[in-house]
This record gives C-alpha cells, sequence and structure tokens, in this order.
C-alpha cells in the first residue's frame, strides 16, 4: 500500500488510502493543497499555487550532507514567507565542502529567512564553528529574487580562486553579520558582490586576501564596522556600473586596503562625502 502526503495548515498528515497514481493537488476553500508520495517534497500552496510557510521552522544542515542534498532541503521551503515567520538554515558545527554553488532563489514576502551557525561574535569574527569551502570558480551562497529579508550570521567562508563567497542579484536584501570570508590569494574575486539592483547591509564583518572585500555593479552596500585580519584585501570597495556603497570610513577599520570607485559608481562616507574615483 502507497502512503501518501497532504500538507495543510495543521501540518504534514499521511492517507495512506487515498488512490491516486501520480502527485496531485487538491484546492479546498482558498487554498490548494500538495498531495505527494514523498514527504520532504510536500509543501503548502495558495489558491493560485504558489508555494509558502505558515509557521517559522528551523532546517538543519549538516557536513554530512552532500551538496546536492543541502540544495534540495533548500528547495524544499515554500517561496513566500508571511509576516513574522522565521525560516532558519542553521548550519551545524563542521566544514563543508561544496561542489556548487548554493542558490537560495525567489524567497519573497514580508517574513525573514535566516542563515547561520551556533558561533557568536568574536574579537575578529574568525573562529567561527562553520567553514564553508567554495568550490573553485563557484559562489558559496547565491540569492536571485530574495525580496523577504535574509539575515547571514557567524559563517567562515573559504573562497578558492576567482570567483565569490556571498552575491545577490535581482533585486535581493540580504544583511551580513560576524563572518569571516577569506580566499587563497589577494586576486581572489570579491567575498561579497551585489548585482542587478541588489542591497546589503554589511557589518561587522571581516575578510583578507582576496581582491574585493565588497562590491557592487547596479546595486547598493551599506558597510559598517567591517575590517580585515591576515592579508588584508587589495581593495576594502569597489563600486561600478551606477552603484552607490556607503561606508564609515573610507577605508575597513584599521586597514590601508583602497577602494575604487569607475564606471559611474560612488563610495561615499555618512558624512555625505563622495570620495574620489
Amino acid at each position: 500500500m502507497t502512503t501518501w502526503y497532504v500538507r495543510s495548515p495543521d501540518g504534514s498528515i499521511s492517507i495512506p488510502t487515498l488512490k491516486m497514481t501520480n502527485d496531485t493537488t487538491i484546492t479546498g476553500g482558498q487554498r490548494r493543497y500538495y498531495i505527494s508520495r514523498d514527504e520532504s517534497n510536500v509543501l503548502y500552496r495558495t489558491a493560485n499555487g504558489i508555494s509558502f510557510e505558515p509557521t517559522s521552522r528551523t532546517i538543519n544542515l549538516y557536513s554530512t550532507n552532500t551538496t546536492a542534498e543541502i540544495q534540495a532541503k533548500i528547495d524544499s521551503v515554500g517561496k513566500f514567507i508571511p509576516y513574522g515567520v522565521i525560516i532558519t538554515f542553521y548550519f551545524n558545527d563542521g566544514t563543508y565542502t561544496l561542489t556548487y554553488t548554493l542558490s537560495f532563489n525567489g524567497f519573497h514576502g514580508p517574513g525573514q529567512i535566516t542563515i547561520k551557525s551556533s558561533g557568536t561574535e568574536t574579537a575578529l569574527n574568525t573562529a567561527q564553528p562553520v567553514t564553508i569551502n567554495v568550490a573553485e570558480n563557484q559562489s558559496g551562497l547565491a540569492f536571485a529574487g530574495c525580496y523577504c529579508k535574509v539575515k547571514i550570521y557567524n559563517l567562515k567562508i573559504y573562497l578558492n580562486p576567482q570567483h565569490y563567497g556571498i552575491t545577490a542579484s535581482e533585486y535581493s536584501v540580504l544583511e551580513v553579520y560576524y563572518c569571516y570570508i577569506y580566499g587563497s590569494s589577494a586576486g581572489n574575486g570579491a567575498a561579497i558582490f551585489m548585482f542587478s539592483e541588489s542591497f546589503a547591509y554589511v557589518r561587522s564583518t571581516y575578510f583578507s586576501n582576496i581582491t574585493y572585500a565588497m562590491a557592487a555593479y547596479q546595486s547598493r552596500i551599506r558597510s559598517s564596522g567591517n575590517d580585515d585580519t591576515g592579508t588584508q584585501p587589495a581593495y576594502a570597495y569597489r563600486a561600478y556600473g551606477g552603484s552607490l556603497i556607503q561606508i564609515d570610513n573610507i577605508s575597513l577599520v584599521g586597514s590601508t586596503a583602497t577602494y575604487l570607485a569607475d564606471s559611474g559608481g560612488l563610495i561615499v562616507t555618512v558624512a555625505g562625502d563622495v570620495l574620489p574615483p
């Protein structure tokens, strides 16, 4: 006998006597319910078929998971996050060696996505309990079309050559706190790269051994209280293609790393001074 699962406002329930041959949807009142043989695939859906999350929950990730397994857990979350709902992707302690980019696409609504570890703020935020090793020529965490609030806390991200730690595009909005993002060489891409009308607030995050700590193309970044450790980035900031980066001070705190504003990009201090290109 096949057991079928249905997600309803009361949670996931099994219906062992339901007679169907394929996954399907049914409509009841103003909601559409998705029915599947695989409980992990079952999502709440609105009457027009949009998947959503009715209550806060935590998705546990483990260093023993493959990249595909982690991506499947990300994709199992409904796209619409209602007001007051927080979906937490919790990286349990360990080292995560990715084989490709982890993609967070299309989350939206007034709720929140949190991506975090068990770590806390430290003097340099370098002693985080989770390390994400980014695959060569890939990004670590990539966000596209995420116009709910996304908060990223207490992660250590190591870049292999020529790519990015955290990227965001298509109107995504991020907050990055208490992270440490570092590379294998000073010619090693950007720790945080925003493009295509996206925004990031980056605070108390540390950078080392990369080309750009923060870069923006057709986007905005607010930088506050960030620093470097070890080999400082070649550039603290790069703004180009009409981007705006607002900063507390010309360089990272305590650093001599310079900045680059080109192709219509602006770097502005909190006092309103525009730095020369």
